[in-house]
């Protein structure tokens, strides 16, 4: 099928394959990519700020934790429980913000199974953390109201947010166990996800490398064959040019080029070819018959077979050879019969004749007057012996001059 489509077809299928080669190059580089854009896109807005957050929580406990036993050492002073205070306070913060950034984002199931734990563990743990800030607050309050304070009540205020803090230790180990259980996980996600990018990116770049190797083996296999194609169609379209050429040089006009040799949409030149040869075939045959015929003596009726340009000009010259033959062979004719019949003062008109025809005609009539000059003088001397006359020899007269020719 694909042998039988014209070259300008082939050239455009070659080119549409090689399109479709460059589209499919193209789809699996952007497939490829798209896969490295979502492990990246993957890590860098969810992993990374998942860990990002998940640290502002760790980050925020161990404060927390350190921040409560800054508060339950006795020989600081209020300003400095106060800012431990405000430690406190933003670690809370640190950590609530984080959660929150952490939710925001999407996370596996085990991932949440281990989220939900810390959330357990945390929310068992504020509120003993909540208690022993109090209690330090009202123990600074109580220490700095001046001489009045109840050493008695400031010890009951120690003891019971000491207490709580002992409560609280197995608490907070048991929340920064669950926080970094959930940092683990991340962690290993993330790393997952790097080398599934890197995995991913190396397929990528072999399919590619692979793809680009295929296309390159295929469309050179395509020019090679469509080079071959348009080369033997060319070598062919040139053989039967030059055969034809060859033949008209030796005078075979009957020779035609072969329209089978060719590829199809070249054909029509060796048709155009053929067609030219054949009506430059046909007039010239035409003429050497007629030339032919009039060399044997055979005179052709004129040429009614309609021509165009030079062919019409060629037909009007045989045409006027053929009448002026025929003109010759009729004053000929008319001479000769006028001679059978006795009938000499008889004279072809020259003037109706052209080149060498008309010095033919005009030297016969000067012919026919040159033997009646002397059949005219032995004529007149018959006639004068049978009249009983004679005549003294004498010299020879000049001949007399002809009468004048009667033209036919």
């Amino acid at each position: 099928m694909f042998a039988n489509l014209k070259m300008g077809t082939k050239i455009l299928a070659g080119f549409a394959l090689a399109v479709a080669i460059l589209l499919v190059v193209g789809g699996i580089s952007y497939s490829g990519s798209q896969g490295i854009e979502d492990r990246l896109e993957e890590a860098s807005h969810q992993k990374i700020p998942s860990l990002v957050a998940l640290a502002l929580v760790g980050e925020g406990q161990v404060t927390l934790e350190a921040s409560l036993r800054t508060l339950l050492n006795r020989r600081l002073t209020v300003e400095e429980h106060r800012y431990a205070q405000e430690r406190v306070r933003k670690a809370l913060e640190e950590i609530d913000g984080g959660a929150k950034a952490y939710e925001a984002m999407p996370h596996g199931d085990s991932t949440q199974v281990l989220w939900r734990t810390w959330r357990s563990e945390f929310a068992s743990w504020r509120p003993v953390v909540e208690q022993v800030a109090s209690a330090i607050a009202d123990r600074d309050r109580l220490v700095g109201g001046g001489a009045d304070k109840d050493a008695a009540d400031v010890a009951v205020i120690d003891g019971r947010a000491w207490s709580a803090f002992a409560a609280s230790e197995a608490t907070y180990r048991k929340a920064a166990v669950a926080i970094d259980a959930v940092q683990e996980k991340t962690r290993t996600d993330a790393a997952r996800n790097g080398e599934e990018g890197l995995a991913a990116g190396s397929r990528a770049l072999t399919t590619i490398v692979v793809s680009i190797l295929l296309a390159a083996v295929l469309l050179l296999a395509i020019g090679v064959f469509l080079g071959k194609k348009i080369g033997n169609t060319v070598t062919a379209l040139v053989g039967e040019a030059g055969k034809l050429r060859e033949a008209v040089q030796a005078g075979q006009l009957g020779v035609r080029g072969d329209e089978a040799a060719v590829e199809g949409e070249f054909r029509p030149i060796i048709a155009g070819i053929n067609e030219t040869m054949a009506a430059v075939e046909r007039p010239t045959r035409m003429v050497v018959e007629c030339v032919s015929r009039i060399g044997k003596g055979d005179i052709p009726p004129k040429i009614t077979e309609r021509y165009q340009g030079d062919f019409d000009l060629i037909k009007g010259s045989l045409n006027d050879c053929i009448d002026a033959v025929n003109a010759l062979v009729a004053d000929a004719s008319t001479l000769a019969k006028a001679g059978v019949e006795g009938r000499l003062a008889t004279r072809a008109d020259a003037s109706k004749h052209q080149g060498d025809f008309r010095k033919v005609v005009a030297g016969v009539n000067d012919t026919l007057d040159a033997v009646i000059g002397p059949l005219n003088v032995a004529a007149r001397y018959v006639d004068q012996i049978s009249k009983g006359r004679s005549r003294r020899r004498s010299r020879p007269a000049t001949p007399a001059t002809s009468t004048p020719s009667r033209r036919t």
